[in-house]
């Protein structure tokens, strides 16, 4: 009954069901809704907090979505590139995307030097689907900079510890004549008229001079 007292006829009932009805669906999508939100904001949370960048297309290969990562390695913003071909960052991380959603698994990861950014790059890419159906791929995107240059570092290292003995190894193998050329040069005002030492002397000047010559060579 109303709160005057009169009954509902049969109409109003169907009214306030419908009506009903309608709240429902609205709490219910409200609800959808806020858990959308939420795996959303987890999602963008988790995908921005990765080291690597991740780059998502769709199955015509435009931009989707690039976590915060991804436009620092490939230096560009999201807004100014979702929607666009995925060639506009990169024409091979573009090819990996393109033969991954056509089905083609590529021999990965791939590793090279990105020509716009002079960024070394390695990429992994992934076929997203949905009930069976490709709806896009995705790229995994790492910057190899750092390990590039440490990498360089420990060549450098091994170069100079290279030098550094073969300088040590020069230095002993020169010292040797060197002594034994001096040590003869300095008894040679005492043994002058001695002409086996004279001969001696003669033979091992030459012999040194040409291990020094052989070095050197």
């Amino acid at each position: 009954h109303r709160v005057t007292g009169m009954p509902f006829s049969q109409a109003d009932l169907e009214e306030l069901m419908l009506l009903g009805e309608h709240v429902a669906v609205t709490l219910e999508n409200q609800q959808l809704y806020e858990k959308v939100a939420v795996q959303k904001a987890l999602a963008d949370t988790v995908f921005d907090s990765m080291p690597v960048g991740i780059v998502a297309v769709g199955a015509d290969c435009r931009l989707r979505w690039l976590n915060t990562a991804a436009q620092e390695i490939l230096e560009v913003d999201t807004e100014e590139v979702v929607k666009q071909p995925a060639a506009i960052l990169s024409s091979r991380l573009a090819d990996m995307l393109t033969q991954r959603i056509s089905g083609v698994d590529p021999e990965e990861p791939l590793e090279w030097e990105e020509p716009r950014t002079k960024r070394p790059l390695s990429v992994l890419t992934r076929k997203l689907e949905a009930d069976s159906k490709c709806i896009g791929a995705l790229a995994i995107v790492r910057d190899r900079t750092q390990e590039r240059q440490l990498r360089e570092k420990e060549e450098e290292v091994e170069r100079a510890s290279f030098w550094t003995e073969l300088a040590a190894a020069m230095s002993h193998e020169v010292r040797n004549p060197l002594v034994a050329i001096s040590t003869f040069a300095q008894l040679l005002p005492e043994r002058y008229a001695d002409p086996d030492f004279r001969e001696k002397f003669s033979e091992l000047v030459s012999s040194e001079i040409g291990r020094l010559n052989g070095m050197v060579d």
